[in-house]
Formats: C-alpha cells, structure tokens, sequence
C-alpha cells in the first residue's frame, strides 16, 4: 500500500515533467540517483543558479531537492527489498546511501520502519 502511494504521490506524467523548467534536474536524479549529486550540478543543469534553482524546484514540486532525491532513493531501495535477496547494505548503497544505517535512518524517519521491518512485510 505504502509502494502504490508513493508511487501515486510521484510526478509521473511525462509531458508535465518535459515541461518544467526543473525536468534536466528530475531526469537526472532519476538516471543517477545511485551517485553523489550535488546542488550545484543540478542547478548547472536546468542553466540556474542555486538559489533560484532551488525555489523553482519547490516551486513546481513542493519539496526541495534534496527531500525529492532522498524520496527517489528511498523508492527505489523499497522496490530493491521486496524484489531482491540483497542485503541491505547492498542496496543502501546501490540507492546512494553512505551506509546501511544512514539507510535505516532515513527509513525511520519517512516510513516509521526500518529496512529489515520493510523487507518482513509482504504484500
């Protein structure tokens, strides 16, 4: 249920995405999210400084970019535990984590469980 609304809550529509002026930032989180990214590259990108760069990111998606990174990774290291047989390092740092528990961290603080909680659960 959790995977579904995330995946809801998620700006899916392809023609929306295209059209904004942050799209080269949100097509290259989706592409990289597994590396480090930094502000500066991402504001490079959409041909923006920083600051305006992040305004208009909140601006047009309702969260900063960071919260929209760290929701990707998160998404996609939730489709990572129920899919694979990985252990949770692995995919914490396959999803761009520094480490199993910076995982389990933000883990807890966006979903109330940790990984391994989320793994036991079967849908």
């Amino acid at each position: 249920l959790h995977d579904i609304l995330a995946n809801l809550a998620a700006p899916k529509n392809e023609l929306f995405a295209r059209e904004l002026p942050v799209s080269p930032a949100i097509e290259y989180i989706h592409k990289y999210y597994s590396t480090v990214i930094t502000l500066d590259l991402l504001a490079e990108l959409c041909h923006m400084s920083i600051y305006h760069f992040i305004r208009s990111f909140k601006r047009y998606l309702n969260v900063t970019p960071h919260e929209y990174l760290l929701s990707h990774r998160l998404n996609q290291a939730k489709q990572m535990l129920h899919t694979s047989s990985h252990s949770i390092e692995t995919i914490a740092i396959e999803c761009g984590f520094n480490s199993a528990s910076h995982c389990a961290r933000a883990f807890k603080a966006n979903a109330q469980v940790t990984p391994a909680q989320l793994r036991k659960m079967r849908f």
